[in-house]
């Protein structure tokens, strides 16, 4: 089961766009959403081409992918995904048409939302306190 909620902080997010997806859907549809977070963009050309996610993963990153497919793609792509990556954070988008997607990426950018919700704040780290200070000899 894909996490639900997205990570605090993560070492990549991966934006990836599902076979059948051509340049267009990004320039038209993500090139603001990328200006403001800056995820790592790739298309994929099977179901199944998961192997950066999979790097990342194996160098013990921890991952959020969000994955655009068309409706007629998307039960094979998710199903790729999250039967590979259980334990990844997974953001699906599925979308006809690059004008509609444009619509939810581009508010996203504007609330500064990148998964659509609000980020969890990251955990605060207690602050050290300080010992006394020694006078100089």
């Amino acid at each position: 089961m894909p996490q639900l909620t997205p990570p605090a902080t993560f070492d990549v997010h991966f934006l990836l766009f599902a076979p059948g997806l051509n340049e267009a859907w990004f320039f038209r549809a993500a090139r603001t959403y990328w200006i403001t977070f800056r995820p790592v963009v790739y298309s994929m050309s099977v179901p199944d081409d998961l192997a950066l996610v999979g790097y990342a993963v194996e160098k013990q990153k921890v991952v959020a992918v969000t994955l655009i497919m068309r409706r007629d793609t998307a039960f094979v792509v998710r199903s790729a995904f999250t039967s590979r990556y259980p334990d990844v954070f997974f953001d699906p988008l599925v979308y006809d048409a690059a004008d509609d997607l444009a619509l939810t990426l581009d508010g996203r950018a504007r609330l500064g939302q990148r998964f659509g919700v609000p980020t969890p704040p990251p955990a605060i780290e207690p602050t050290r306190t300080p010992g006394p200070i020694m006078p100089s000899s």
